[in-house]
């Protein structure tokens, strides 16, 4: 089924456990369609197993915008991930805009290879990302690259963080 737009409010997975070997998510595996998120947390483990995409609320994101407001991520995601992020592990191919507004991560990110990032693992296109009070105390190692909010960006649009801090250690080797 085709969803033009979707608003999820007040949503909680709680200890929610999932391994897959393509795009994982404790809410949604993959999606196209605007997606908004308000007041809602997940919590739980990830585990990648073959070049994955895994993100606490969604793994990949494609051709559309993606909104975070006032939501908690305490994730612990392993494994061999190309990307993982404590709220999204990807947004590219024509993936639009992504915005994270008073949004926590409280998780573990330890992946084998790839890229991992405490609020978003990679965005790769040309829409912008906004970054607004938002704060990572998780922990992050990633053999590709580490970034305590962001692990990379190939970014033809404006990126903008505000008011933001990370409190975790992060490792890259």
């Amino acid at each position: 089924a085709t969803i033009g737009e979707l608003t999820v409010d007040n949503c909680h997975i709680i200890n929610g456990a999932v391994k897959a070997n393509t795009s994982q998510g404790l809410m949604i595996g993959a999606a196209s369609s605007d997606i908004t998120f308000k007041n809602c947390s997940v919590s739980g483990t990830l585990e990648g197993t073959t070049n994955c995409f895994s993100g606490g609320f969604i793994g990949g994101k494609v051709s559309s915008n993606t909104t975070y407001i006032n939501c908690l991520s305490a994730v612990k995601i392993t494994g061999n991930n190309q990307y993982a992020g404590g709220f999204q592990a990807y947004n590219g191919s024509g993936g639009k805009n992504l915005s994270f507004e008073n949004c926590i991560f409280v998780g573990e990110i330890n992946v084998i290879s790839g890229a991992a990032g405490g609020i978003f693992g990679t965005k790769r296109n040309t829409g912008t990302v906004t970054m607004k009070n938002c704060a990572s105390y998780g922990n992050i190692s990633a053999k590709g690259g580490a970034g305590g909010l962001i692990a990379g960006l190939e970014v033809w649009g404006s990126v903008t963080a505000q008011d933001c801090v990370v409190y975790g250690n992060v490792y890259s080797a």
